[in-house]
């Protein structure tokens, strides 16, 4: 019968070993945990997190304040990101202005945008004028439409009695993060031995770099669910080990699951292919 394990999102402050700490399944989900200060001002603000992967998901959201308190409203995922054409849409029957590759300059109310044309009602003739899109060189608008974001974001409205710093533990699960281990063997023919390596390959397509990070990897059938006790949320985490000289993982079994802990931070970039050694 296999045992499915199951993850409890959790903020324990007596558990925090690391400022942040990214735990990979291999279900192609990961727990992200992180210490990150916000910059308060007195009274209901909002506040933006944007440093966050595209593939998070937002209901997993866990906010737990370290010293001080705040109160939290309401939280908003924003993911309507900018581009052209968005943005375009938002000036339909506003003034923008075109320069094309002939450095000829069209400035008018803008109409229509198609895959090949640009529309504008001209000021100076009040004719309306269809430029091709391969013709343009240049848009100028006069600001960025409200309501676009550059990055995936975290909107809170949230409110704390005094300005100042407050430190929190922040967590939330994301997708796009995987890995796999390769074994090689060679026979080594001076010691009559089959040698054996084995490198864990980490694939990181979340849209987030992961700096300074500790690293652990969870094997086995792991069913995700987010619970609340009392307020206090947490997650179990297995001890903490530590090891001198080249970063190696350390090896746990829970039942029918593996955990595997590098033993030093790692860097993980966005669109990256990393390999480390699992056992030297």
């Amino acid at each position: 019968m296999k045992i499915r394990i199951i993850i409890l999102a959790v903020l324990l402050i007596t558990c925090l070993n690391a400022k942040d700490q990214v735990t990979i399944y291999n279900e192609n989900f990961s727990l992200v945990r992180s210490k990150i200060d916000l910059t308060l001002s007195k009274g209901i603000q909002s506040y933006f997190m944007d440093d966050i992967p595209s593939t998070i998901e937002a209901n997993s959201v866990i906010i737990k304040p370290l010293k001080g308190n705040f109160e939290i409203f309401s939280q908003n995922y924003e993911y309507d990101l900018a581009n052209t054409s968005k943005i375009l849409e938002k000036y339909i029957g506003k003034n923008i202005e075109i320069i094309s590759k002939t450095d000829n300059k069209f400035i008018g109310k803008f109409q229509f945008n198609d895959s090949s044309t640009i529309g504008i009602i001209e000021n100076n003739t009040n004719k309306l004028i269809l430029i091709q899109r391969d013709e343009i060189i240049n848009i100028s608008l006069a600001e960025l439409p409200k309501n676009f974001f550059l990055k995936p974001t975290l909107h809170w409205r949230l409110n704390t009695a005094k300005a100042g710093k407050f430190p929190i533990d922040f967590s939330y699960i994301c997708t796009g993060m995987e890995w796999d281990v390769t074994y090689n063997t060679v026979w080594n023919e001076d010691i009559s031995k089959l040698e054996i390596n084995s490198w864990v390959t980490i694939i990181n397509k979340t849209g987030k770099a992961f700096l300074d990070t500790k690293l652990k990897l969870i094997a086995g059938d792991v069913q995700k669910i987010t619970q609340q006790y009392d307020k206090e949320i947490y997650t179990r985490y297995a001890m903490e080990t530590t090891a001198a000289g080249i970063p190696d993982f350390a090896e746990e079994a829970f039942h029918d699951f593996h955990m595997y802990t590098l033993s030093e931070n790692v860097n993980i970039n966005n669109n990256q292919t990393k390999q480390l050694q699992l056992f030297p």
